[in-house]
């Protein structure tokens, strides 16, 4: 999954945009234990890290995994 993970990022900074919210889901992985086979959606926000005089320094990202919340809600 962190494979997916880090590919799904770099397709979104490859658009160009530094600030954005967005879904994820990513596959399972067979046979890693009691939850590997279970997709999982997180819920991803990407803002700049500003440096001295407004440089950018890097990214933040803060994800969450919904998945339980989005089963309860069906």
């Amino acid at each position: 999954r962190l494979r997916q993970f880090v590919a799904e990022l770099g397709t979104r900074f490859a658009t160009g945009r530094e600030e954005w919210r967005d879904q994820l889901e990513l596959a399972g992985a067979p046979g890693a234990g009691p939850l590997g086979g279970t997709p999982r959606v997180l819920a991803c926000a990407c803002v700049p890290l500003s440096g001295e005089a407004g440089s950018e320094r890097g990214y933040v990202i803060v994800f969450d995994d919904i998945t339980q919340l989005l089963q309860a809600q069906r």
